[in-house]
């Protein structure tokens, strides 16, 4: 009897571990497909502790980003009969 349930706990026990491994590494098989999609932007950082290296990876990701703004417009202003008519199209 004090065998059996010394065998079930290995058994249990080998079972989480088996778990817990595959869960680790499918995550790190995400974190590469989300850096190699293209879809996401994703900052590394490297520090002595957490806060060092949170503001590490969010500087990375900062440089990472960049923003473009373009704008067309015309201002066209007519007159016709003393009445002047200004306006705006884009």
């Amino acid at each position: 009897m004090k065998t059996t349930l010394l065998l079930s706990k290995f058994i249990l026990i080998c079972f989480i571990n088996i778990i817990f491994t595959s869960l680790a590494i499918s995550q790190v098989e995400d974190y590469a497909s989300i850096r190699n999609s293209g879809n996401y932007f994703w900052g590394s950082g490297l520090g002595k502790n957490y806060q060092e290296a949170r503001r590490n990876a969010l500087a990375m990701l900062s440089e990472s980003i960049q923003v473009e703004i373009k704008s067309n417009f015309e201002a066209i202003v007519s007159e016709e009969n003393g009445n002047l008519e200004e306006y705006v199209k884009t």
